[in-house]
């Protein structure tokens, strides 16, 4: 049978000698969770009947309303100071009057909030949901519940103590994986604490220059289109650099006190990461600690593409980038044109926003196991999308050619692409293909 700790130790001293009965009495003595003598601390009944924080807890309780979350407190439901009664309107929707949404002026009154959980009484009987919104307008507060109300006798409502972590809590249902949020359409601010996921998709190319995010909480943005986030005192981005957008590109963000929110990580989908994360480059003449704000894209065609009985221009399918307003960027085009080009020749340019300066200079050198005229030949434009030609008389006998072209472009206040474009330089039936592989370098300076 089992022993106190005092009696098995007077069993268990020096030169003693225990007998079979006291190594069962000391096996009894000890708790072992798979047997019948593992106590449970705490009843069901009992628990239901603590409503002090004071009382004597279990370390683990389980929600009453059958969610994921432990309590801290089991009298976890309370009704705020001079809140009113609350009316039924649908089966998923309630008001009350006065402004009792997160946007309140009287901070007691910042009651229902996205996520937080409800104990409404309908028909005498507890029912247990969350808030899924709360919209003030014309001096009433129009809540609406995650799970329709089983009737319309609601007499009383009351709200969770613990604050929902996107709005601020520490703790509450749903508050890792919560999901996707509702799109949220570029401004100059925008408010990511009103999103009920925390992953976001951010519409538009207006610039943003500010962000609302409360302290400690986390969101995941993929941005759709091509807009400027600036670096700022409250909007901090790494390396304190500006960023361009690309759509599909994701970042991170992350609050802190004082209004600040901080990008923690920013991927782009179709290029390596922004220069904001190459913190510094160094002069290899004079290994100075000069920094140089870059942005690097690296394309290449994944398939032929082809012209046939066409001298327009038209884009290239790959070979394109994004440029935001002001920048400058220098970038290189590695081009392999064939199969016939003493018959198509080939013309190139190279397109850019309106209002840009720019400079562009194209050569082609011919395949030496084809063409009777070797030498290297170069055309240069300042104008965006003007022809360089390389004709088909000049061509001799080449079936292929290498084309290299070097680009500048310092652009005005419209944001855009800069893009490719290849056409033949004389109208054939005969196809001038732009090959696989043909790749290009873009590197951001300023």
């Amino acid at each position: 049978m089992a022993k106190t700790p005092a009696e098995l130790k007077q069993k268990f001293e020096a030169g003693d000698k225990p007998t079979a009965q006291d190594f069962i009495d000391l096996i009894d003595s000890l708790l072992n969770v798979v047997g019948t003598n593992f106590p449970n601390p705490l009843s069901a009944v009992s628990a239901e009947k603590l409503t002090k924080v004071g009382d004597a807890l279990p370390a683990i309780l389980p929600a009453r309303d059958g969610s994921q979350l432990t309590n801290i407190n089991p009298a976890e439901y309370n009704v705020p100071p001079n809140m009113p009664l609350p009316s039924y309107t649908t089966a998923t929707t309630f008001v009350l009057t006065g402004d009792w949404t997160i946007g309140s002026a009287v901070l007691a009154q910042r009651a229902f909030l996205k996520k937080r959980r409800l104990e409404l009484t309908i028909a005498a009987v507890p029912f247990f949901t969350e808030v899924a919104d709360a919209v003030f307008a014309a001096g009433i507060t129009t809540v609406t519940t995650l799970n329709a109300m089983p009737s319309n006798q609601l007499t009383a409502a009351k709200v969770g103590v613990i604050r929902p972590f996107l709005n601020g809590g520490a703790v509450g249902r749903g508050t890792i994986g919560l999901g996707k949020g509702e799109d949220i359409a570029s401004a100059a601010t925008v408010n990511f604490d009103t999103s009920t996921g925390d992953l976001i998709d951010v519409t538009g190319t207006t610039t943003i220059t500010a962000i609302t995010l409360a302290e400690g909480v986390e969101k995941t943005v993929r941005f759709t289109g091509i807009l400027t986030l600036t670096n700022g005192a409250s909007l901090v981005l790494p390396g304190a650099a500006n960023i361009t957008t690309a759509a599909g590109d994701f970042a991170v963000f992350r609050g802190y006190a004082a209004g600040v929110v901080r990008c923690v990580d920013y991927v782009r989908t179709a290029s390596p990461p922004d220069s904001a994360f190459i913190s510094t480059l160094r002069d290899d003449a004079n290994f100075s600690t000069a920094q140089t704000t870059l942005g690097l894209v690296v394309k290449r065609k994944t398939a032929d593409e082809s012209v046939t009985s066409s001298t327009v221009l038209q884009d290239d399918d790959h070979l394109t980038f994004a440029i935001a307003a002001n920048e400058e960027w220098v970038a290189e085009f590695f081009l392999d044109f064939g199969a016939a080009l003493n018959v198509t020749g080939v013309k190139v340019s190279v397109t850019s926003p309106s209002g840009s300066t720019l400079n562009q200079v194209a050569a082609i050198i011919q395949d030496t196991t084809t063409g009777t005229n070797v030498n290297a030949a170069h055309v240069r434009s300042t104008v965006s999308g003007t022809d360089l030609p390389f004709a088909a008389s000049t061509l001799t006998g080449a079936a292929s050619g290498f084309v290299h072209i070097s680009y500048w472009v310092l652009n005005g206040a419209t944001p855009g692409n800069i893009t490719l474009q290849f056409a033949q330089s004389t109208s054939s039936a005969t196809a001038v293909t732009l090959r696989k592989g043909s790749h290009m370098l873009a590197t951001r300076v300023a």
